[in-house]
C-alpha cells in the first residue's frame, strides 16, 4: 500500500498510475509474480536512489522514512524482492517480485 501512496504523492493531478502484473521466471527457474507500480511523477534523484530503502531516509517534509524499508522487509519475508527504476522527469517504477509457490 505504501508504494501506491508514494506513487500518487509523486504526481500532479494529471499524473498516471499504472499497475501491471506478469509471471516470469527467476534466475533459478522458479515462477515469480511481478507487480509493476509505475507513476508519471518527477522521478527520483540519482543521489537518493541508493538510500531509498534505508530506514529513516526521507525526502518528504513530514515523512518518517520507514515506508519503503518496511515494504522491502515484507517482500523479503515472503521470499521476494522490491526494486525501483526511475528517470528524472519521466517517473518511477517499483517492481514487487514474489514466488508463485510457497514451497522452498
Amino acid at each position: 500500500m505504501n508504494v501506491f501512496l508514494n506513487a500518487l504523492e509523486a504526481m500532479d493531478s494529471n499524473g498516471v498510475l499504472t499497475v501491471i502484473t506478469e509471471t516470469t521466471k527467476g534466475p533459478d527457474g522458479a515462477q515469480l509474480l511481478e507487480i509493476h507500480i509505475k507513476d508519471t511523477g518527477a522521478g527520483i534523484a540519482l543521489e537518493n536512489m541508493g538510500r531509498l530503502f534505508e530506514p529513516f531516509f526521507t525526502t518528504k517534509k513530514n515523512g518518517t522514512g520507514l515506508g519503503l524499508s518496511i515494504s522491502r522487509l515484507i517482500a523479503h519475508e515472503h521470499r521476494g524482492t522490491l526494486q525501483v527504476r526511475s528517470e528524472i522527469n519521466k517517473g518511477s517504477t517499483f517492481i514487487l517480485s514474489l514466488p508463485v509457490s510457497s514451497q522452498s
